[in-house]
């Protein structure tokens, strides 16, 4: 195989098993379709200097790696309450852990964190959330997904839960905010539709 062609090969493949890791085997292939083309026209240069053949497959095959991370990476947790909740990450919330799940069907964005009543009460005005009974929205465990379900995920397990229901700007995104009065632990699902 010649040089070229082994070029060709590492970004093709780089591009697509990172896009697959950063979206899931569901939404790849478009995102592929981005990273690609783009990752080929920063190492076209490679095709014409004189660099080893070893040294020009490990560079392209880095550049579409970054490139399937700087097109397809999943938001920042604070990208999230940003764009989400119309709010930065507050002082006052510690302990926050987050899972993502980009292998479903749909990327999903799960957070757990602790904070006072004011600051949830805060989250939920910029969020523009509405609050439901917890009869009519019962707390279940996400069924969609294909990876396992952390252990630190214990929304099902809130005894009398206050429950937030809404979508994003875009209404596209659902958001589920579930909070323990008792312990201060705040449940937040980002759930892409």
């Amino acid at each position: 195989m010649n040089r070229r062609r082994k070029i060709l090969l590492a970004v093709l493949v780089s591009s697509a098993v990172a896009s697959c890791w950063f979206r899931g085997p569901f939404f790849f292939l478009p995102f592929l379709f981005l990273t690609f083309p783009l990752a080929l026209v920063i190492v076209a240069p490679l095709f014409w200097l004189r660099l080893s053949q070893r040294l020009s497959v490990v560079i392209a095959w880095g550049v579409g790696v970054l490139m399937s991370y700087f097109v397809c990476a999943p938001p920042t947790t604070g990208q999230l309450f940003a764009r989400n909740l119309g709010t930065s990450i507050p002082n006052d919330v510690r302990d926050l852990r987050r899972w993502n799940d980009n292998w479903a069907r749909d990327p999903a964005y799960f957070l757990r964190f602790y904070a006072s009543e004011d600051t949830v009460e805060h989250i939920v005005k910029s969020a523009r959330l509405t609050e439901v009974p917890a009869w009519e929205s019962a707390v279940r465990p996400p069924e969609r997904f294909l990876l396992p379900i952390p252990d630190w995920w214990k929304p099902p397990q809130i005894k009398s839960p206050r429950i937030w229901k809404g979508w994003d700007a875009s209404g596209e995104v659902a958001v589920h905010l579930y909070f323990d009065p008792q312990s201060g632990a705040v449940y937040l699902e980002v759930l892409t539709t």
